[in-house]
């Protein structure tokens, strides 16, 4: 049986969030789909993407011919397939990939850039001295590119090959937008068309045949996507589109960043605690409504870090800074001023010119005569969107952060099913509730040094009970035996805390089997990080 046609819509990203997000990178995997649609006239091709709005650093080596330019070997291109490891990992591992006997892979790069990249491109393969808006570098066409897929020798090694590589002005085609009277959006999707339909053959230069075709090619492919060449975009007034994006919750500890992500979302998945540090990984909080969907990183503490967990911990925090369509940097209402790290993060927002409400938490705690001195110095570094002082635990805060926030996301598409209230796995979930009742209940200088793992997550054949195997593992001995606590009070308290939590969130009786094991300076153990899912490199 014949493998199906599947083509990777890879989508690498020069740009910061705030200027090319998760809307502009569902439009271009639409826009190209549309393309390879009507300029091949195949409507038996299936499309994946990966699923990531990534962002690349540096010039991207050409792997074969710019159209009209000079050529780069092939040999050479196989060696030079940039970014293209985790797609190769993301088209193999995917039920996409393996479904139905596996798919015949062609894959294509869509590269947005700047015009200062683009101009070096134009200098280096065409010998032209400025930038454009769109090039295209062939390497096969999409018949040859499939057909290679197919051969099982090919396919064995890497179940892909290479259509070619497109890069876009993201600048050059704001700048368009503007001079032709429609919206980016459309600007960016009539880029991408045609460039697709250049690595398919198609051609312009100096004929007027070939550039009539291509426009009335052009033009389906964006009316099939809902964008018109030739009549201007029909939008809904801002108050009335739909609205979505990213915002990175980031703050030093315990200055409330989860209380007030649980306070909006209403779904209490983020751990809190009294102590510093609970929060240890970047979990997506989602609450959609008719109107909006708001995606919140919850993210670590930033601090000083004192092993190898801290500094990770500090790394992912500052990288959903990058990421983010807007920021919410969490202060205590008790601090005298912003923190070091708190004014590197509104540097880092700065260079990406990514927005950022000030939400000074805790306001109940301190003397209002207090506050306007507090907002006055924080006020001064930085222009923020705005300064909202709240208490998270006060019903009002809900509002008036929510109110904030939808104004700081672009206009856009579901990110997430609308049924979806976080990223994070249930296996996760169910270690982050154990975790947080042994921070509540142990003692002060235990938790920083515990985490847990969950060996068994399965329902059983018959009823609806749960059953669920977790370690808690320590870094002492003497710790491991404050946990189980005199004749195992302390970790029947802590099962049965969990207990009542896991059996909320999945709606049934849950058993639950604890274990302690001891792991010293597991905070420092490579290995050990990399098994709990701290580490990048898994």
């Amino acid at each position: 049986m014949a493998k199906r046609k599947r083509v990777l819509i890879n989508i690498l990203n020069r740009q910061s969030r705030a200027q090319f997000g998760r809307n502009e990178r569902v439009l271009l995997r639409k826009a190209a789909e549309a393309a390879f649609e009507r300029g091949s006239g195949d409507s038996a091709l299936l499309f994946a993407d990966s699923g990531r709005n990534r962002k690349i650093q540096g010039t991207h080596t050409r792997r074969k011919t710019f159209y009209g330019g000079q050529p780069v070997t092939k040999k050479s291109a196989r060696k030079i397939n940039t970014g293209s490891t985790g797609f190769r990992r993301f088209a193999k591992g995917s039920g996409a990939y393996n479904r139905s006997g596996g798919a015949a892979v062609a894959e294509v790069n869509i590269i947005i850039s700047d015009d200062i990249s683009i101009r070096a491109e134009n200098i280096t393969h065409r010998g032209i001295d400025s930038a454009t808006d769109v090039l295209s570098f062939p390497l096969d066409g999409l018949g040859t590119a499939l057909e290679t897929a197919q051969n099982p020798a090919f396919a064995t090694q890497t179940g892909h090959t290479h259509i070619g590589d497109i890069i876009i002005s993201a600048e050059r085609a704001k700048k368009q937008a503007a001079e032709y009277g429609h919206g980016y959006e459309r600007e960016l999707a009539f880029l991408t068309v045609h460039g697709i339909l250049h690595l398919l053959g198609y051609d312009h230069e100096g004929d007027a045949d070939g550039e009539a075709e291509m426009n009335n090619i052009a033009e389906q492919a964006l009316d099939k996507i809902g964008l018109s060449v030739s009549a201007p975009e029909e939008r809904a007034p801002a108050g009335e589109r739909f609205h979505s994006g990213f915002i990175a919750v980031i703050g030093k500890p315990n200055v409330g960043k989860s209380t007030l992500i649980n306070a909006i979302c209403g779904n209490g998945l983020s751990i809190v605690s009294h102590k510093p540090q609970t929060t240890r990984r970047n979990a997506k909080m989602i609450l959609t409504t008719e109107s909006y969907q708001l995606v919140f990183t919850d993210t670590p503490g930033l601090h000083s870090p004192k092993n190898r967990l801290g500094e990770q911990m500090v790394r992912r925090a500052k990288a959903a800074v990058k990421d983010a369509d807007a920021i919410f940097l969490i202060i205590d209402a008790r601090d005298r001023d912003l923190a070091a790290d708190d004014r590197e993060v509104l540097n880092i927002a700065r260079a990406s010119k990514t927005p950022v409400a000030l939400i000074i938490n805790k306001i109940d705690l301190i003397k209002k005569e207090n506050l306007l001195p507090l907002i006055a110095r924080v006020g001064a570094y930085f222009d923020f969107e705005c300064i909202l002082p709240v208490s998270a635990i006060k019903p009002d805060a809900r509002e008036t952060v929510l109110a904030e926030a939808v104004k700081l996301i672009p206009a856009g598409e579901l990110l997430y099913p609308d049924d979806m209230i976080t990223d994070q796995t249930e296996r996760r979930l169910a270690e982050d509730i154990i975790r947080e009742k042994a921070l509540k209940l142990l003692s002060e200088e235990i938790p920083h040094g515990i985490d847990v793992e969950i060996e068994k997550f399965r329902k059983r054949e018959r009823g609806e009970l749960y059953d669920v195997s977790a370690t808690i593992y320590c870094e002492r001995e003497s710790h491991k035996k404050i946990i189980i606590g005199k004749n195992g009070g302390m970790l029947k308290k802590i099962g049965a805390s969990a207990r009542v939590d896991l059996e909320r969130m999945q709606a049934s009786k849950v058993y639950l089997e604890l274990w302690v094991k001891t792991r010293r300076d597991w905070r420092d153990n490579d290995a050990m990080l990399r098994r709990m899912g701290y580490s990048d490199q898994q």
